[in-house]
C-alpha cells in the first residue's frame, strides 16, 4: 500500500490522557532522581565543608590553649600569684585533644598528617620548656637562665604558628573548592527543581486546558445526543404507532380474508356434493385443488394472526408453570400423537417469568414441528428436558441478558434432521427447507418460536443432522 494511501491512526482521548501522563511521570521520575542525586551530592560536599571548619576551629582551639597557658606561666613568673596558673591547669590537654581530632580529620590528608606531626611535637616540646620555665626563679644569678628559656620558648612558638599557618592555609583551601563545589550543586539544585516545578505548572496547565476542552466537547456531544435521544423517541413513537396500525390492519385483513375463504370452501363443497356424479375425473380433480388451496390460506392467515399476536413483549410477567403448559399441549395434540403413535418424555420443567398464553404457543409448534417431520416407518420418539444454567453459559450471540441464572429446555426428537447449515434459515419467517407437497406448513411456526423466546429475553437454538433428529434448545431466564 502506498504511503499516501495508508490511513493516519488517530489517538483517541483517552490513549492521549495515557499518554500524556506516562511522560510526564517519566519526566517527572528522572527530575526526581537527578534531584535526589543532587541532593545527595550537596549533602555529601556540605559535609566537606564543616570538616573543613572543624579542623579549622580544632587548629584555634588548639593554639589558643597554647597562648592560654604561655600568658599564664608568664603572668605567674612576674608576679609569683598562683591565680595566675588557673588558664595553665588542664590547657595541655586541652591541646592534646584538639591535636587528635585534627588528626582524625586530616586522616585522608598526607601532607596535612606530617603537619600535624609535626605540630605535635612543637607542642609537646612547647609544654616541656613551659615547665622548665617554673624552675627557673627571678634570682640574678638564674636571670640569664630564664631569658634563655623564654627565648627558646618563644622560637618554639614561632615554628608552631607556622605550622599552624601551614595548616590553615591548606585546609582554606580545601574550604574554598569544597564551598565552589557546594554552591554549584545548590545552583544546579535550583535549576533542576525550578525546571521540575515549571514541567509541572505547564503539565497541570495544559491538562486543564485539554480535560476543558474534552469536557467542552463531550458537553456538546450530549446536548447532540439529547437531541438525537428526543428524536429517536419521536421516531419510536411513530413506528409504534405505524406498527400497531399495521398489526390493526393485518388483523382486520385477516379476518375479512376469512369470509371468501370460507364462501369458496362451502361453494365446493356443495358443488362437489350436488353434481358429484355429473363431474368428469378432471373437474373434481380441480375442484379438490380449490379446496386445498383454500385449505393452505386459511392456515397461512391463522399462522400470520398468530405471529401478529405474539410479535409484541407481554405486557405482564407472571410465574408460569412449564409442566402445566406442556400437559396443555400435549391435551390439545392428543389427537396427532395417538395417530402416530408417539412417546413423549418429559422430565420435571421449571416455573419461569412470561405469559402462558406465548409459551404454550411455543411448545405447541415446537412438538408439533416434532411430529411432522418424522422418518417412514418410524415411530415419533420426543425427548423434553430441562436443567439450570449460568450466564457464563449463555450463547455469545445471544439477546440482551437480564438475570444471572437460566433455565435450558431440550426437545429433542427422532425426525429426518437437516444440514446444520440451515440453522438460522429456519427461523426466518416463510423459509421452508422443504416442499409444500412434502410436508404441509407455511413456514411461520419456527419465526413465532423465535419471537415468542426474544419476547421473554430468551433465546433459541437448533442442532441437527440429517436422518438422525433435531433438537431445539431454549434458553428462558428464570
Amino acid at each position: 500500500m502506498p504511503e499516501k494511501d495508508r490511513p493516519i491512526y488517530k489517538l483517541t482521548f483517552l490513549e492521549q490522557a495515557r499518554l500524556g501522563i506516562g511522560l510526564s511521570l517519566l519526566v517527572l521520575l528522572i527530575i526526581s532522581f537527578v534531584s535526589y542525586f543532587i541532593i545527595q551530592k550537596l549533602r555529601d560536599e556540605s559535609g566537606w565543608v564543616d570538616h573543613s571548619y572543624q579542623v579549622l576551629n580544632n587548629v584555634e582551639n588548639m593554639i589558643s590553649s597554647l597562648r592560654d597557658a604561655e600568658t599564664s606561666q608568664r603572668g605567674f613568673l612576674l608576679t609569683h600569684d598562683s591565680t595566675f596558673l588557673q588558664p595553665y591547669f588542664g590547657s595541655e590537654h586541652k591541646c592534646n585533644t584538639s591535636l587528635n581530632k585534627i588528626k582524625e580529620l586530616t586522616r585522608d590528608n598526607a601532607a596535612q598528617q606530617k603537619l600535624i606531626d609535626t605540630l605535635t611535637q612543637l607542642a609537646a616540646i612547647k609544654f616541656r620548656i613551659l615547665k622548665q620555665g617554673f624552675t627557673v626563679t627571678n634570682d640574678s644569678s638564674r636571670s640569664d637562665n630564664r631569658k634563655a628559656v623564654l627565648s627558646f620558648g618563644n622560637k618554639i612558638m614561632d615554628q608552631i604558628r607556622v605550622v599552624v599557618s601551614a595548616i590553615e592555609m591548606e585546609e582554606s583551601r580545601l574550604l574554598g573548592q569544597r564551598k565552589a563545589v557546594t554552591n554549584h550543586y545548590a545552583y544546579i539544585s535550583q535549576i533542576v527543581l525550578s525546571s521540575g516545578l515549571l514541567f509541572a505548572i505547564i503539565i497541570i496547565s495544559i491538562a486543564f486546558f485539554v480535560f476543558q476542552s474534552e469536557l467542552r466537547q463531550r458537553r456538546n456531544i450530549t446536548n447532540q445526543l439529547k437531541s438525537y435521544q428526543a428524536a429517536l423517541q419521536d421516531q419510536i413513537k411513530l413506528l409504534n404507532a405505524s406498527n400497531l396500525e399495521l398489526e390493526q390492519f393485518a388483523y382486520v385483513a385477516s379476518h375479512d380474508l376469512q369470509e371468501p375463504l370460507r364462501k369458496i370452501t362451502s361453494y365446493s363443497d356443495r358443488i362437489t356434493a350436488r353434481y358429484k356424479n355429473a363431474l368428469d375425473a378432471e373437474a373434481q380433480t380441480y375442484f379438490d385443488r380449490i379446496a386445498s388451496a383454500a385449505s393452505r390460506m386459511r392456515n397461512l392467515i391463522d399462522d400470520l394472526l398468530s405471529y401478529s399476536k405474539n410479535s409484541r413483549a407481554p405486557n405482564e410477567m407472571k410465574e408460569v408453570d412449564l409442566n402445566h403448559v406442556l400437559k396443555t399441549v400435549m391435551d390439545d395434540l392428543e389427537l396427532s400423537i395417538k395417530n402416530q403413535n408417539a412417546t413423549i418424555t418429559a422430565e420435571n420443567l421449571p416455573v419461569v417469568k412470561g405469559e402462558e398464553i406465548q409459551l404454550r404457543q411455543l411448545f405447541q409448534n415446537l412438538i408439533s414441528n416434532a411430529l411432522k417431520f418424522t422418518n417412514p416407518g418410524v415411530t415419533p420418539l420426543i425427548d423434553i428436558t430441562s436443567r439450570a444454567i449460568s450466564e457464563n453459559e449463555w450463547p455469545v450471540n445471544s439477546a440482551k441478558k437480564r438475570s444471572k441464572k437460566y433455565f435450558e429446555i431440550d426437545i429433542k426428537d427422532n425426525g429426518i434432521g437437516f444440514e446444520e447449515k440451515y440453522a438460522d434459515k429456519i427461523f426466518v419467517i416463510f423459509q421452508r427447507l422443504h416442499g409444500g407437497n412434502e410436508y404441509d406448513g407455511t413456514g411461520i411456526g419456527l419465526a413465532i418460536c423465535k419471537k415468542i423466546t426474544e419476547n421473554h429475553d430468551g433465546f433459541i437454538t437448533v442442532k441437527s443432522q440429517p436422518g438422525n433428529g433435531t433438537t431445539f434448545r431454549v434458553i428462558l431466564p428464570s
